[in-house]
């Protein structure tokens, strides 16, 4: 059985340093970092690159953050809530 609340921690952590490390990427390549997003959100952005500002890191790592941390108790609670038949 997984803990809800170290599970929860750990994908918090692991969101945490994963959008860290975006940002960083973002920063320095900005041009490569849109294209890499209009990529992956099949162009739907705008073609000039948006201003990334500190204020703006913090809010998107909060949330990522907050979000992350609900789908880690909620998995840790299904995965260990459900019995499978063998």
């Amino acid at each position: 059985m997984l803990n809800p609340q170290r599970t929860a921690l750990a994908l918090t952590a692991t969101v945490a340093i994963g959008w860290s490390l975006c940002s960083i990427v973002f920063a320095i390549f900005p041009g490569f970092a849109v294209s890499l997003a209009q990529a992956i959100f099949h162009g739907t952005l705008a073609p000039s690159a948006p201003q990334m500002t500190f204020g703006s890191f913090l809010v998107g790592l909060v949330v990522l953050c907050v979000l992350s941390y609900i789908a880690g108790v909620v998995f840790a609670w299904s995965y260990g809530g459900r019995k499978v038949s063998e």
